[in-house]
């Protein structure tokens, strides 16, 4: 709240902007990330919440660019760029733990169907 007070308050301060999209980005991979169910079950995740991840850093970068100094729109833009590749590469680490996780249990579950049926 403080950050979106000083803002509000302050639009044209590039510190003010550059620190609030990282403290979004940082809140929003957290979310992202704990969305996963607790426990041995692999995580689900869709398209759909990758469209939605880091939807309000987005729109602070909008904001932010259309209130900043004209001399760091270039940098807004650049922070833009590496608070997306960060994104991508959160999601593919993700969805490579997802796949190890499924194909673990899958494993598991086929072991287990080969101990159950082997002495008759």
């Amino acid at each position: 709240r403080i950050i979106k007070r000083g803002v509000k308050e302050i639009p044209r301060y590039g510190p003010l902007w550059f620190g609030a999209l990282r403290l979004r980005e940082t809140m929003e991979t957290r979310a992202f990330l704990a969305q996963a169910p607790a426990g041995l079950q692999p995580r689900r995740r869709n398209v759909r919440s990758w469209e939605d991840f880091l939807s309000r850093t987005r729109k602070a970068v909008e904001e932010a660019t259309q209130n900043i100094s004209k001399e760091l729109v270039w940098k807004v833009y650049f922070e833009a760029a590496l608070i997306n590749e960060r994104a991508a590469e959160t999601y593919l680490t993700a969805a490579r733990q997802d796949a190890a996780a499924i194909a673990g249990a899958d494993a598991a579950a086929l072991a287990g169907d080969d101990d159950s049926g082997g002495s008759g």
